[in-house]
């Protein structure tokens, strides 16, 4: 399955810094601690592709203008195009691009294409573009937003025309896990498959929580809450699960929190099936063990939707696993998204195309007949066309008035004849 025109709407955001867009708002679906890795790189001479996927900011310490010293991926200045493929670590819609040039001038490129990957089991995927050869500003973030793109994608295309340097590639969006096998057991925690912390406790003092990835291996990663202060205090934080589930176990890292960590943790649940219910207890305060992995056998059998974890008094925590299998209700078509239903909004799609494809003859027969009218009755034909994504269009058919089919009448009118008698 070849490329496709982009059906995508997209606009340019005037802004210096992502705070001033909505993009932070979304997940960083390129970023290398979300598993994102480059798959395929045309040229990488002068840096290294890798460099488009770091979560730091560029390094702006080196000259603007001497090649091969800037952060971020630069090929040879003969090459026409340069192109690189990016394997999203978490599969998701796509909202928008930061396209960071920061520390490039000359060596910026001055267009960039960028298109994403539909995976498709029955044949071969299908790549859409979402940004059509757009300009680019040296030395500056690119902001673009994606508007009113339900696609899923896996991988990400990026050509620079012509070849050039880019510091950072960052695309934006929700992560939207495609499940391959509903009874495989996942961590319904994790932030490649869209789970999220929904609120946290001194969010003021306390840096965010970030235990949902599996990245971390220091004090830095992870959550680490302030010191309690007052008593009794207990810090929690409440994680949204990838989709509901039914969990077996969870799993409570504190790798790197060794002389820090809290002195005993407490796990509770919301129901999915009792909203009149708001939290029950899977895991009483039990001791938690520094610089460790603790399982916690989980035989609760119900869906659960969230998870709230609460710290006794404080300390730091490394990540929270919930491992379970994903639960579909009968009559929930759209709990969660399986392969299958991927591979149908795609096949959707298709005949869409199809269907517009046999529109667009059919108009042109009408058109032809307009322009070649084969009738010539004294009729007006008119004929409406409806589709879904286009406006009624009316063809109307006039005939050509008929030519006469016998010579005109040539004898003298008699009333002429009686004004030329009396006048001889």
């Amino acid at each position: 399955m070849g490329n496709n025109l982009s059906r995508t709407n997209y606009i340019k955001i005037d802004a210096k810094d992502i705070k001033e867009t909505r993009l932070d708002d979304y997940a960083e679906l390129t970023s290398a601690t979300r598993n994102s890795r480059i798959e395929y790189v045309s040229d990488e001479y002068y840096g290294k592709a890798e460099n488009l996927l770091k979560q730091q900011n560029p390094d702006t310490s080196h000259s603007l203008y001497q090649e091969g010293t800037k952060d971020g991926w630069q090929v040879r200045r003969h090459q026409a195009t340069a192109c690189v493929v990016i394997t999203l670590g978490c599969t998701g819609t796509i909202t928008g691009f930061d396209i960071d040039t920061t520390g490039f001038m000359d060596a910026s490129p001055s267009n960039v294409l960028v298109e994403g990957y539909i995976e498709n089991q029955r044949e071969e995927g299908k790549w859409i573009i979402l940004l059509p050869n757009v300009p680019i500003e040296m030395n500056s973030h690119n902001f673009y937003m994606i508007q009113h793109d339900p696609h899923i994608y896996s991988r990400l295309r990026l050509t620079t025309a012509p070849g050039g340097g880019i510091a950072r590639f960052r695309c934006y969006g929700q992560v939207l896990p495609v499940w391959t096998n509903l009874n495989h057991e996942y961590n319904l925690a994790s932030a490649n498959l869209g789970s999220q912390i929904v609120r946290w406790t001194d969010a003021e003092y306390a840096n965010k929580p970030n235990i949902l990835l599996d990245s971390g291996t220091s004090q830095l990663d992870g959550w680490l809450t302030p010191r309690s202060r007052l008593e009794p205090r207990n810090d929690f934080v409440v994680i949204q699960l990838a989709t509901t589930g039914i969990l077996s176990a969870i799993v409570i890292d504190t790798s790197g929190f060794e002389g820090n960590s809290p002195s005993h943790i407490q796990i509770d649940g919301y129901p999915y099936m009792d909203p009149s219910v708001e939290w029950f207890t899977l895991i009483k305060a039990t001791p938690c063990q520094p610089n460790d992995k603790t399982v916690h056998p989980i035989i609760y059998g119900l869906p659960v939707s969230h998870l709230k974890l609460t710290l006794f008094p404080d300390g730091g925590i490394q990540q929270v696993q919930a491992l379970g299998i994903p639960y579909v209700k009968n009559d929930e078509e759209d709990a969660v998204l399986t392969t299958n239903e991927n591979e149908a909004m795609i096949r959707e799609e298709e005949k869409e195309q199809e269907a517009e494809k046999e529109l667009d003859h059919q108009i042109s027969k009408e058109i032809n007949c307009l322009l070649f009218p084969k009738s010539s009755d004294n009729t007006t034909i008119v004929k409406t066309i409806t589709t879904k994504k286009r406006k009624s269009i009316e063809l109307t058919e006039r005939s050509v008035l008929n030519k006469p089919s016998k010579a005109p009448d040539t004898k003298p009118n008699r009333t002429s004849k009686r004004i030329k008698s009396k006048l001889t």
